[in-house]
């Protein structure tokens, strides 16, 4: 009566039926590709109908793939849900993972560009994945290096500057400095 069956027979000793039920089978809400997908083989099962020690008949039942299509259509919908709200959730968990862990990168970055306008930060907190700490502190060993190097030069450049316009002994400017102080003299209007 609720449509599970497709086909209830009950055939007699000799064969022969002797009450047959026959329903369509319906597909409620499940789609045909599938169906035609998803191919279901409905089994049959038959039971002896006995009076005491004799046989009187046999009955057959055939079940309705119907039903079964239409809770399989459902469990499809419902982990094809499940699915897809994990895998969003799982993408935005893993982007805002991925944001957290590659902070140092993009704070490494920073350090290169500032390296190249001649400033030399150091990154005081070391993130806490191995190899990402391991370029870090040699971001940070190069960037204290690199402005060594700079003030080195700063020096040195300062220090031939000066010789090259002081005298060493009595540190008084010499005849290039002279030279130089009388043309600007000689140049200026006033």
């Amino acid at each position: 009566d609720r449509g599970y069956y497709k086909d209830i027979i009950v055939e007699g000793v000799d064969g022969k039926p002797i009450v047959e039920r026959h329903q369509n089978v319906k597909f409620y809400g499940v789609p045909t590709w599938f169906i035609e997908h998803l191919p279901l083989q409905t089994p049959e099962k038959s039971a002896l109908i006995m009076d005491g020690w004799s046989k009187v008949g046999n009955v057959k039942i055939i079940s309705n793939p119907g039903f079964a299509y239409q809770q399989i259509w459902l469990t499809f919908i419902d982990s094809v849900q499940w699915f897809v709200m994990t895998a969003v959730l799982a993408a935005m968990l893993g982007g805002a993972l991925l944001y957290i862990i590659l902070r140092p990168l993009r704070a490494i970055t920073t350090q290169a560009m500032a390296i190249c306008n001649q400033q030399f930060a150091v990154q005081e907190t070391l993130p806490w994945t191995f190899d990402l700490r391991l370029v870090v502190e040699a971001m940070n060993n190069m960037s204290v290096r690199l402005k060594q190097l700079f003030e080195e030069q700063v020096r040195q450049t300062e220090k031939l500057r000066e010789q090259a316009f002081k005298d060493p002994v009595t540190q008084l400017g010499n005849r290039q400095y002279f030279d130089l102080q009388f043309d600007f003299l000689l140049k200026d209007q006033e």
